[in-house]
């Protein structure tokens, strides 16, 4: 019996000595999201991955997950069942007022590799960061801890609202449904079905000088009726009154809406079949500089593009409207349409709107955040 005894007492000392040696070597940790990005209340997975690489088991494992503060997981309570491959682990969601964590307690079995998913979900348009989780590894008799810290860097982009304003949806429809029908009405000047009299109406440039010197009168190009329709996006979300940072809570509530507006609008243009470029003043967040422009397209890659871009923007406003507009009116041709909506008075504008819509043939489309629609 003693013999026995301290044969015990040797395996207990020895797997005592071993059961933190190269722990951090032994133990890794990766933390993934199913998205990058989603809408609010939209259902997503967070998969946490623990794998135990040695060939001794870790009898106590704490895991400490920091998650943004709104995020909601689908937990009953604070102390759960949660599953990890098939096997009942215990977990608990604690939330301080800084910041969220979920932790997690376990053991883990020699060269086993534990999956726990999570269904979780966003309420708000935003940015959110998943950074940084610790392990607390503890010993085989329970008396020491070794604390590992796991650096990661995982980012969702949760975008906009959509905006559910019925009659606003039905007057911008009626107004890009012209958009979408106007192909019949502007000439391609790429495309030449053949030559006809001068009226004296056309442009000079129309003229074919060749096909004039060999009919004895002045002939013009006769274009099919083939462009496509496209159409420029502008937000705009300059404050001037309030300065950059210095919003109050009425104007945070514009410009929300703003972003579900320029939302809709994108999506009508899809839905029709209309390419359409987008450009705003909005100051981005994780992105170096600030999101000026995206080219005209269409698809879901178009449109994901700009719905991560709007969940990225801030409230703050990195150059002023005026700036973006006269970009607008240089880039500007013929039989284009353009789309501003604006969280301020469009009125000020008035002088560089003009000016768009004699560029471009087209009356200049702008919306408000009370969703009032208005064409120039």
């Amino acid at each position: 019996m003693l013999y026995f005894v301290i044969t015990l007492l040797i395996i207990f000392g020895v797997m005592e000595v071993l059961s933190l040696r190269k722990i951090d070597e032994r133990l890794d940790y990766e933390l993934s999201l199913s998205v990058s990005l989603c809408d609010p209340d939209e259902p997503f997975e967070l998969v946490s991955e623990i794998r135990n690489k040695g060939r001794l088991p870790v009898t106590y494992i704490r895991l400490i997950e920091n998650v943004p503060v709104a995020l909601r997981v689908d937990m009953e309570g604070g102390n759960v069942r949660l599953k990890w491959e098939g096997e009942e682990y215990g977990a608990e969601a604690t939330q301080t007022s800084a910041q969220s964590m979920i932790q997690s307690t376990f053991f883990l079995l020699p060269e086993r590799v534990l999956r726990r998913r999570l269904n979780a979900s966003l309420p708000a348009r935003g940015r959110y960061l998943f950074k940084d989780s610790r392990l607390e590894a503890g010993d085989f008799l329970g008396f020491r801890r070794r604390v590992l810290t796991f650096h990661h860097y995982r980012e969702l982009i949760v975008a906009p609202r959509p905006c559910e304003d019925v009659a606003f949806i039905h007057a911008l429809g009626g107004i890009l449904g012209d958009i979408s029908a106007r192909r019949f009405i502007f000439e391609d000047p790429v495309l030449t079905l053949g030559f006809r009299e001068y009226t004296g109406r056309e442009p000079m440039k129309h003229i074919s000088w060749k096909r004039s010197a060999a009919s004895a009168e002045l002939m013009v190009k006769n274009f099919d009726y083939t462009l496509e329709p496209s159409a420029v996006v502008l937000l705009n979300v300059e404050l001037p009154s309030r300065g950059v940072y210095g919003h109050l809570a009425e104007d945070t509530e514009a410009i929300e809406r703003s972003f579900s507006i320029a939302r809709a609008v994108c999506e009508q243009l899809e839905s029709r079949r209309v390419q359409y470029s987008f450009a705003s003043n909005a100051l981005t967040a994780g992105e170096p500089g600030y999101w000026s422009k995206l080219r005209a397209g269409l698809g879901a890659k178009h449109i994901a593009t700009i719905l991560e871009g709007l969940g990225r923007a801030s409230r703050a406003f990195c150059e002023p409207f005026d700036a973006l507009l006269g970009r607008a009116v240089s880039g500007a041709r013929q039989g284009l349409t353009h789309i501003i909506i604006s969280v301020g008075d469009v009125n000020r504008y008035a002088e560089p709107i003009v000016r768009l819509r004699a560029r471009s043939g087209r009356a200049v489309v702008t919306i408000s955040t009370d969703c009032e629609v208005r064409q120039w």
